[in-house]
């Protein structure tokens, strides 16, 4: 989801999965966003404090929650 992260005493995970908002879904009384299958998973992984060190890592598309 938008605003999840892991942080251990020595690394943060900020994973980006691929959602959807759809104004007719909304309108309906559906969720405001969705995760869909298009697109990839990507995430990123530091030390704590060290910006250089990011690594970005890229995978095949998972989203448990879909429309």
């Amino acid at each position: 989801m938008m605003h999840d992260f892991a942080v251990t005493k020595e690394h943060v995970i900020f994973p980006v999965l691929p959602t959807t908002a759809d104004l007719a879904r909304i309108k309906g009384g559906g969720a405001h966003w969705c995760g869909t299958n298009e697109g990839d998973v990507r995430g990123h992984h530091a030390a704590r404090g060290q910006r250089e060190d990011i690594r970005w890592f890229r995978g095949p598309p998972t989203s448990p929650i879909t429309s």
